[in-house]
């Protein structure tokens, strides 16, 4: 069982953003494992918007590659599919406070969950991003 629906302003989310990326998830073990630790149990990886819409980030690994993960669902099923891939785009790049050029892939799962996966380097940057300040690297 995840969190409790928290909706928080855009600002107060946008100010704990880069603690959703604090941790690395072990995505294999959380697709394996149904009682696994995952990032939708912490509230800084969870990110409820006043519209209904949850968004959850978290930096995962598999195959020895990390990834920036996205999942998204809206509460009231208002948005999903491809306006739920849109909107969690846009709050993701207000969430950074920054735009952002990298490469992502999306999916959606049983549920109505929507997924996008940003590939990151091996120093935290976005795959793809011509702006090499784009980091999120703790120095």
């Amino acid at each position: 069982m995840g969190l409790s629906f928290q909706p928080e302003s855009n600002e107060k989310l946008a100010e704990r953003f880069s603690r959703a990326l604090d941790r690395i998830y072990d995505a294999e073990e959380i697709s394996n494992k149904l009682d696994a630790d995952r990032p939708g149990l912490h509230r800084e990886n969870v990110f409820d918007f006043e519209d209904g819409v949850r968004i959850i980030i978290s930096r995962d690994r598999a195959r020895d590659k990390i990834f920036l993960h996205l999942s998204g669902i809206s509460q009231n099923g208002k948005v999903s599919g491809k306006d739920m891939l849109e909107l969690m785009i846009k709050r993701f790049v207000n969430l950074m406070r920054r735009p952002f050029a990298g490469m992502a892939e999306a999916s959606a799962s049983s549920g109505g969950v929507v997924h996008m996966v940003i590939p990151m380097g091996e120093n935290g940057e976005f795959i793809g991003n011509d702006d090499p300040a784009d980091s999120w690297k703790k120095a």
